[in-house]
Protein backbone atom coordinates (compact mmCIF):
# COMPACT_ATOMS: atom_id res chain seq x y z
CA UNK A 1 0.00 0.00 0.00
CA UNK A 2 2.91 2.43 -0.85
CA UNK A 3 5.84 3.70 -3.20
CA UNK A 4 9.26 5.58 -2.59
CA UNK A 5 10.24 7.43 -5.70
CA UNK A 6 13.27 8.97 -4.38
CA UNK A 7 16.00 5.63 -4.15
CA UNK A 8 17.13 5.58 -0.77
CA UNK A 9 14.68 7.08 1.05
CA UNK A 10 14.00 6.45 4.29
CA UNK A 11 10.43 6.63 4.44
CA UNK A 12 7.85 5.44 1.47
CA UNK A 13 4.63 7.34 0.51
CA UNK A 14 1.30 5.58 1.17
CA UNK A 15 -1.46 5.28 -2.06
CA UNK A 16 -4.40 7.40 -1.65
CA UNK A 17 -7.33 5.01 0.53
CA UNK A 18 -8.51 2.63 -0.87
CA UNK A 19 -5.72 2.38 -3.22
CA UNK A 20 -3.42 -0.20 -2.64
CA UNK A 21 0.28 -1.63 -4.43
CA UNK A 22 0.16 -5.55 -6.34
CA UNK A 23 3.82 -6.11 -5.15
CA UNK A 24 6.21 -4.74 -2.83
CA UNK A 25 9.43 -2.12 -3.30
CA UNK A 26 6.62 0.03 -6.01
CA UNK A 27 8.53 3.17 -7.15
CA UNK A 28 5.52 5.39 -8.40
CA UNK A 29 2.31 6.48 -7.50
CA UNK A 30 0.75 4.72 -10.97
CA UNK A 31 1.67 1.57 -9.47
CA UNK A 32 -1.43 2.38 -6.75
CA UNK A 33 -4.20 0.62 -7.74
CA UNK A 34 -7.94 -0.46 -6.66
CA UNK A 35 -7.40 -3.44 -4.29
CA UNK A 36 -9.96 -6.94 -4.54
CA UNK A 37 -13.35 -6.31 -3.94
CA UNK A 38 -13.60 -3.08 -5.80
CA UNK A 39 -13.05 -1.65 -9.52
CA UNK A 40 -12.52 1.29 -11.41
CA UNK A 41 -13.78 2.77 -14.03
CA UNK A 42 -11.48 3.85 -17.01
CA UNK A 43 -9.08 6.67 -16.80
CA UNK A 44 -10.28 6.81 -13.11
CA UNK A 45 -8.53 6.37 -10.19
CA UNK A 46 -11.66 6.17 -8.20
CA UNK A 47 -11.94 2.64 -6.61
CA UNK A 48 -16.19 1.28 -6.70
CA UNK A 49 -17.43 -1.51 -4.65
CA UNK A 50 -17.51 -4.62 -6.87
CA UNK A 51 -21.56 -5.25 -7.61
CA UNK A 52 -23.43 -7.88 -5.88
CA UNK A 53 -23.15 -10.57 -8.72
CA UNK A 54 -19.99 -10.25 -9.56
CA UNK A 55 -16.46 -11.06 -8.81
CA UNK A 56 -13.28 -8.64 -8.23
CA UNK A 57 -11.54 -10.61 -6.26
CA UNK A 58 -8.25 -9.63 -8.34
CA UNK A 59 -6.42 -6.22 -7.63
CA UNK A 60 -5.99 -3.76 -10.59
CA UNK A 61 -9.91 -4.80 -11.66
CA UNK A 62 -11.09 -2.46 -14.24
CA UNK A 63 -14.44 -2.24 -15.99
CA UNK A 64 -11.95 -0.65 -19.13
CA UNK A 65 -11.47 -4.31 -19.39
CA UNK A 66 -14.59 -5.89 -20.02
CA UNK A 67 -15.33 -7.61 -23.63
CA UNK A 68 -17.67 -5.98 -25.33
CA UNK A 69 -19.29 -7.67 -28.59
CA UNK A 70 -16.88 -10.26 -28.33
CA UNK A 71 -13.72 -7.88 -27.98
CA UNK A 72 -11.58 -7.73 -24.67
CA UNK A 73 -10.15 -4.25 -24.94
CA UNK A 74 -7.21 -5.10 -22.18
CA UNK A 75 -5.22 -8.38 -22.16
CA UNK A 76 -3.22 -7.77 -18.97
CA UNK A 77 -5.71 -6.18 -16.58
CA UNK A 78 -9.00 -8.42 -14.86
CA UNK A 79 -12.03 -7.28 -14.87
CA UNK A 80 -15.21 -7.97 -13.17
CA UNK A 81 -16.76 -10.95 -13.73
CA UNK A 82 -20.02 -12.64 -13.20
CA UNK A 83 -19.92 -14.88 -10.32
CA UNK A 84 -21.67 -18.61 -11.29
CA UNK A 85 -25.38 -18.17 -10.77
CA UNK A 86 -25.39 -14.64 -12.30
CA UNK A 87 -24.88 -13.07 -15.85
CA UNK A 88 -24.36 -9.73 -17.30
CA UNK A 89 -25.37 -9.30 -20.99
CA UNK A 90 -22.94 -8.06 -23.76
CA UNK A 91 -22.60 -4.79 -23.98
CA UNK A 92 -23.62 -4.35 -20.43
CA UNK A 93 -20.95 -5.78 -17.98
CA UNK A 94 -21.88 -4.42 -14.80
CA UNK A 95 -25.56 -5.07 -15.02
CA UNK A 96 -25.97 -8.40 -13.27
CA UNK A 97 -28.94 -10.24 -13.65
CA UNK A 98 -29.81 -13.68 -10.95
CA UNK A 99 -30.02 -16.44 -13.05
CA UNK A 100 -33.17 -18.60 -12.17
CA UNK A 101 -31.53 -22.15 -12.82
CA UNK A 102 -27.78 -21.94 -11.72
CA UNK A 103 -27.18 -24.89 -14.21
CA UNK A 104 -28.09 -22.15 -16.58
CA UNK A 105 -25.32 -19.66 -15.80
CA UNK A 106 -21.95 -20.93 -15.48
CA UNK A 107 -20.61 -17.07 -14.70
CA UNK A 108 -17.71 -14.92 -16.58
CA UNK A 109 -17.17 -12.67 -19.13
CA UNK A 110 -20.46 -11.15 -20.25
CA UNK A 111 -22.93 -13.10 -22.91
CA UNK A 112 -21.62 -16.45 -20.36
CA UNK A 113 -24.48 -18.74 -20.99
CA UNK A 114 -24.91 -23.16 -20.71
CA UNK A 115 -24.25 -24.53 -23.48
CA UNK A 116 -26.80 -23.90 -26.64
CA UNK A 117 -28.52 -21.12 -24.58
CA UNK A 118 -29.61 -17.98 -25.72
CA UNK A 119 -26.55 -15.18 -24.24
CA UNK A 120 -28.87 -12.45 -25.55
CA UNK A 121 -31.49 -12.60 -23.16
CA UNK A 122 -31.81 -11.63 -19.15
CA UNK A 123 -31.19 -14.85 -16.95
CA UNK A 124 -29.67 -16.98 -20.13
CA UNK A 125 -33.38 -18.53 -19.58
CA UNK A 126 -34.29 -19.10 -23.27
CA UNK A 127 -32.57 -22.10 -25.31
CA UNK A 128 -31.51 -21.05 -28.95
CA UNK A 129 -33.76 -21.62 -31.74
CA UNK A 130 -34.99 -24.59 -32.77
CA UNK A 131 -33.70 -25.77 -28.80
CA UNK A 132 -36.16 -27.10 -26.26
CA UNK A 133 -35.01 -27.39 -22.48
CA UNK A 134 -34.92 -31.15 -21.11
CA UNK A 135 -35.66 -32.10 -17.78
CA UNK A 136 -32.14 -31.06 -15.98
CA UNK A 137 -32.38 -27.75 -17.37
CA UNK A 138 -30.03 -28.15 -20.68
CA UNK A 139 -30.52 -27.78 -23.57
CA UNK A 140 -31.07 -29.77 -26.84
CA UNK A 141 -31.89 -29.93 -30.53
CA UNK A 142 -35.48 -30.20 -31.38
CA UNK A 143 -37.06 -33.29 -33.20
CA UNK A 144 -40.36 -31.72 -34.80
CA UNK A 145 -41.31 -35.09 -35.59
CA UNK A 146 -40.86 -36.73 -32.54
CA UNK A 147 -42.15 -33.47 -30.56
CA UNK A 148 -45.54 -33.47 -32.84
CA UNK A 149 -46.22 -37.15 -32.26
CA UNK A 150 -45.85 -36.46 -28.30
CA UNK A 151 -48.11 -33.45 -27.99
CA UNK A 152 -50.52 -35.44 -30.28
CA UNK A 153 -50.69 -37.92 -28.49
CA UNK A 154 -50.76 -36.41 -25.36
CA UNK A 155 -53.74 -34.43 -26.69
CA UNK A 156 -54.98 -37.47 -27.15
CA UNK A 157 -54.80 -39.35 -24.14
CA UNK A 158 -56.38 -36.09 -22.23
CA UNK A 159 -59.43 -35.79 -24.54
CA UNK A 160 -60.23 -39.34 -23.53
CA UNK A 161 -59.67 -38.82 -20.09
CA UNK A 162 -62.05 -35.23 -20.71
CA UNK A 163 -64.65 -37.77 -21.90
CA UNK A 164 -64.37 -40.61 -18.99
CA UNK A 165 -64.20 -37.30 -16.28
CA UNK A 166 -67.89 -36.18 -18.28
CA UNK A 167 -69.20 -39.30 -17.72
CA UNK A 168 -67.80 -40.09 -14.28
CA UNK A 169 -69.36 -36.79 -12.53
CA UNK A 170 -72.74 -37.36 -14.46
CA UNK A 171 -73.58 -40.40 -13.12
CA UNK A 172 -76.06 -40.82 -10.49
CA UNK A 173 -74.16 -40.81 -6.79
CA UNK A 174 -77.30 -42.95 -5.51
CA UNK A 175 -76.63 -45.29 -8.20
CA UNK A 176 -73.05 -45.53 -7.48
CA UNK A 177 -71.52 -48.29 -5.03
CA UNK A 178 -68.97 -46.98 -2.38
CA UNK A 179 -65.80 -48.28 -3.85
CA UNK A 180 -66.63 -46.32 -6.78
CA UNK A 181 -67.75 -43.19 -4.89
CA UNK A 182 -64.31 -43.75 -2.70
CA UNK A 183 -62.77 -43.64 -6.14
CA UNK A 184 -63.87 -40.26 -7.10
CA UNK A 185 -63.11 -38.46 -4.77
CA UNK A 186 -59.81 -39.69 -3.81
CA UNK A 187 -58.44 -39.00 -7.80
CA UNK A 188 -60.13 -35.33 -6.58
CA UNK A 189 -58.28 -34.62 -3.53
CA UNK A 190 -55.19 -35.88 -5.36
CA UNK A 191 -54.92 -34.09 -8.24
CA UNK A 192 -55.91 -30.66 -5.98
CA UNK A 193 -52.67 -32.29 -4.09
CA UNK A 194 -50.68 -31.96 -6.62
CA UNK A 195 -51.64 -28.62 -7.79
CA UNK A 196 -51.17 -27.46 -3.51
CA UNK A 197 -47.32 -28.89 -4.00
CA UNK A 198 -46.65 -27.09 -7.54
CA UNK A 199 -47.73 -23.65 -5.70
CA UNK A 200 -43.83 -24.24 -4.29
CA UNK A 201 -42.22 -24.26 -7.33
CA UNK A 202 -42.60 -20.14 -7.21
CA UNK A 203 -41.40 -20.15 -4.12
CA UNK A 204 -37.60 -19.08 -4.21
CA UNK A 205 -36.01 -21.85 -2.36
CA UNK A 206 -33.34 -24.26 -3.73
CA UNK A 207 -35.00 -27.19 -4.04
CA UNK A 208 -33.07 -31.07 -3.58
CA UNK A 209 -33.92 -33.99 -5.17
CA UNK A 210 -36.41 -35.89 -5.60
CA UNK A 211 -38.30 -33.12 -5.03
CA UNK A 212 -36.54 -31.36 -8.23
CA UNK A 213 -37.67 -34.33 -10.32
CA UNK A 214 -41.27 -34.42 -8.88
CA UNK A 215 -42.18 -30.38 -9.11
CA UNK A 216 -41.08 -31.04 -13.19
CA UNK A 217 -43.22 -34.07 -13.08
CA UNK A 218 -46.07 -32.04 -11.66
CA UNK A 219 -45.49 -28.95 -13.56
CA UNK A 220 -47.83 -30.58 -16.46
CA UNK A 221 -50.98 -30.89 -14.21
CA UNK A 222 -50.53 -27.09 -13.41
CA UNK A 223 -50.74 -26.64 -17.47
CA UNK A 224 -46.59 -25.93 -17.88
CA UNK A 225 -46.24 -27.13 -21.29
CA UNK A 226 -42.61 -27.41 -21.85
CA UNK A 227 -42.70 -30.71 -20.06
CA UNK A 228 -44.09 -31.71 -23.96
CA UNK A 229 -40.90 -29.46 -25.68
CA UNK A 230 -44.07 -27.15 -26.94
CA UNK A 231 -41.34 -24.72 -27.83
CA UNK A 232 -40.21 -26.50 -30.70
CA UNK A 233 -43.40 -26.07 -32.46
CA UNK A 234 -44.44 -23.15 -31.40
CA UNK A 235 -41.53 -21.14 -30.66
CA UNK A 236 -40.46 -19.28 -27.53
CA UNK A 237 -42.75 -16.02 -27.71
CA UNK A 238 -43.82 -14.97 -24.27
CA UNK A 239 -47.14 -13.48 -25.08
CA UNK A 240 -48.31 -16.51 -27.11
CA UNK A 241 -47.19 -19.20 -25.30
CA UNK A 242 -49.34 -17.66 -22.00
CA UNK A 243 -52.02 -17.26 -24.24
CA UNK A 244 -52.40 -20.60 -24.99
CA UNK A 245 -52.09 -21.57 -21.40
CA UNK A 246 -54.96 -19.46 -20.38
CA UNK A 247 -57.20 -21.27 -23.59
CA UNK A 248 -56.46 -24.67 -22.26
CA UNK A 249 -58.89 -24.73 -19.49
CA UNK A 250 -61.86 -23.02 -22.02
CA UNK A 251 -61.12 -25.18 -24.28
CA UNK A 252 -61.68 -28.31 -22.46
CA UNK A 253 -64.89 -26.91 -20.84
CA UNK A 254 -65.74 -26.31 -24.92
CA UNK A 255 -65.23 -29.92 -25.59
CA UNK A 256 -66.81 -31.27 -22.93
CA UNK A 257 -70.15 -29.67 -23.90
CA UNK A 258 -70.24 -31.32 -26.88
CA UNK A 259 -69.88 -34.48 -25.64
CA UNK A 260 -72.82 -33.94 -23.74
CA UNK A 261 -74.23 -32.64 -26.85
CA UNK A 262 -73.45 -35.47 -28.60
CA UNK A 263 -74.71 -37.59 -25.87
CA UNK A 264 -78.02 -36.18 -25.93
CA UNK A 265 -78.48 -35.92 -30.15
CA UNK A 266 -77.41 -39.74 -30.49
CA UNK A 267 -77.76 -41.37 -27.02
CA UNK A 268 -80.59 -40.00 -24.46
CA UNK A 269 -82.82 -37.45 -25.71
CA UNK A 270 -84.25 -36.75 -22.65
CA UNK A 271 -80.77 -35.32 -20.96
CA UNK A 272 -80.74 -32.27 -19.06
CA UNK A 273 -78.17 -30.61 -21.38
CA UNK A 274 -77.48 -27.58 -19.36
CA UNK A 275 -77.27 -29.46 -16.18
CA UNK A 276 -74.92 -32.25 -17.18
CA UNK A 277 -72.76 -29.10 -19.40
CA UNK A 278 -73.08 -27.35 -15.82
CA UNK A 279 -71.69 -30.02 -13.23
CA UNK A 280 -69.13 -31.03 -16.14
CA UNK A 281 -67.37 -27.96 -16.37
CA UNK A 282 -67.91 -26.67 -12.59
CA UNK A 283 -66.54 -30.07 -11.55
CA UNK A 284 -63.33 -29.78 -14.21
CA UNK A 285 -63.14 -26.07 -12.64
CA UNK A 286 -62.99 -27.20 -9.68
CA UNK A 287 -60.51 -29.95 -9.55
CA UNK A 288 -58.45 -27.82 -11.57
CA UNK A 289 -59.02 -24.25 -9.77
CA UNK A 290 -55.16 -23.99 -8.26
CA UNK A 291 -53.42 -25.09 -11.53
CA UNK A 292 -55.54 -22.17 -13.42
CA UNK A 293 -55.48 -19.56 -10.73
CA UNK A 294 -51.68 -19.87 -10.69
CA UNK A 295 -51.49 -20.04 -14.38
CA UNK A 296 -53.35 -16.50 -14.83
CA UNK A 297 -51.36 -14.74 -12.50
CA UNK A 298 -47.80 -16.25 -14.00
CA UNK A 299 -46.92 -12.50 -14.92
CA UNK A 300 -47.38 -11.05 -11.89
CA UNK A 301 -45.11 -13.87 -9.81
CA UNK A 302 -41.20 -12.55 -10.10
CA UNK A 303 -37.99 -12.34 -8.70
CA UNK A 304 -35.54 -9.42 -8.13
CA UNK A 305 -32.58 -8.78 -9.63
CA UNK A 306 -29.00 -7.69 -7.47
CA UNK A 307 -28.13 -4.25 -7.14
CA UNK A 308 -31.94 -2.57 -7.70
CA UNK A 309 -32.24 -4.07 -11.17
CA UNK A 310 -35.17 -4.93 -11.29
CA UNK A 311 -37.41 -7.71 -11.26
CA UNK A 312 -37.83 -10.72 -13.65
CA UNK A 313 -40.76 -13.07 -14.47
CA UNK A 314 -40.31 -16.63 -12.40
CA UNK A 315 -41.91 -18.11 -15.36
CA UNK A 316 -39.65 -16.33 -17.66
CA UNK A 317 -36.80 -14.36 -16.44
CA UNK A 318 -36.43 -13.41 -19.73
CA UNK A 319 -38.92 -10.49 -19.33
CA UNK A 320 -38.39 -7.79 -16.64
CA UNK A 321 -41.46 -6.85 -14.77
CA UNK A 322 -43.06 -3.65 -14.35
CA UNK A 323 -42.25 -2.59 -17.85
CA UNK A 324 -43.92 -1.58 -20.48
CA UNK A 325 -43.88 -4.30 -23.80
CA UNK A 326 -43.81 -7.70 -23.60
CA UNK A 327 -44.53 -7.74 -19.28
CA UNK A 328 -47.81 -5.13 -19.94
CA UNK A 329 -49.08 -7.22 -22.88
CA UNK A 330 -48.43 -10.47 -20.44
CA UNK A 331 -50.24 -8.77 -17.27
CA UNK A 332 -53.13 -7.80 -19.75
CA UNK A 333 -53.67 -11.24 -20.93
CA UNK A 334 -53.52 -12.28 -16.95
CA UNK A 335 -56.11 -9.93 -16.74
CA UNK A 336 -58.33 -10.75 -19.29
CA UNK A 337 -57.92 -14.55 -18.02
CA UNK A 338 -59.15 -13.55 -14.33
CA UNK A 339 -61.86 -11.64 -16.10
CA UNK A 340 -63.18 -13.99 -17.93
CA UNK A 341 -62.45 -17.37 -16.59
CA UNK A 342 -62.07 -17.04 -13.08
CA UNK A 343 -64.48 -14.50 -11.59
CA UNK A 344 -67.11 -15.86 -13.52
CA UNK A 345 -66.52 -19.74 -12.22
CA UNK A 346 -65.99 -18.21 -8.67
CA UNK A 347 -69.46 -16.34 -8.88
CA UNK A 348 -71.48 -18.88 -10.52
CA UNK A 349 -69.96 -20.95 -7.34
CA UNK A 350 -71.09 -17.92 -5.22
CA UNK A 351 -74.64 -17.96 -6.52
CA UNK A 352 -75.36 -21.37 -6.18
CA UNK A 353 -74.36 -21.75 -2.41
CA UNK A 354 -76.40 -17.90 -1.78
CA UNK A 355 -79.95 -19.52 -3.56
CA UNK A 356 -78.90 -22.96 -1.92
CA UNK A 357 -81.51 -22.10 1.43
CA UNK A 358 -83.90 -20.79 -0.84
CA UNK A 359 -85.00 -23.56 -3.74
CA UNK A 360 -84.81 -25.75 -1.20
CA UNK A 361 -88.20 -25.22 -0.31
CA UNK A 362 -89.31 -26.15 -3.57
CA UNK A 363 -88.82 -29.90 -4.67
CA UNK A 364 -88.37 -29.60 -8.42
CA UNK A 365 -86.36 -26.45 -7.99
CA UNK A 366 -83.81 -27.79 -5.32
CA UNK A 367 -83.87 -31.23 -7.70
CA UNK A 368 -82.42 -29.02 -10.62
CA UNK A 369 -80.27 -27.06 -8.24
CA UNK A 370 -78.69 -30.00 -6.80
CA UNK A 371 -78.10 -31.68 -9.90
CA UNK A 372 -76.70 -28.90 -11.59
CA UNK A 373 -74.00 -27.86 -9.19
CA UNK A 374 -73.63 -31.38 -7.42
CA UNK A 375 -69.83 -31.15 -7.50
CA UNK A 376 -70.13 -28.09 -4.86
CA UNK A 377 -72.36 -29.88 -2.62
CA UNK A 378 -72.51 -33.79 -3.23
CA UNK A 379 -68.30 -34.12 -2.21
Amino acid sequence: GTFQEVEGSPSCTPCASPLTTMYRSSTSANDCVCPSGTYSMEASSDCFPCPDGLSCDAENTTAAAIPSSGRRLSTSWPFPSAKPGYMTLVGEGLKVYKCKDESWCPGGAPGSCAENRDISVIGCSKCEADKYTSDDGSCHTCEKHAVAVLVVTSGIIALLVLAMFGWIVNRNQLNQSNAMLMVVISLGLTVTAIQTIGVFTNISVTWEEPLISLFKVLALVSFDLQLLKVECLVGQHSVRNLVIRQLIAPSAACYIAGIVLFKKRFFDPGLDLRIQVMNSVGAIFQMFFVAIFLSALTPLICYKHPNNLGYSMSSDPSVLCNEEGEHLSLVMVSITAVVTIILPYLATACMATVRYRSVMGNSVLSHKHLQMYRYLFFR
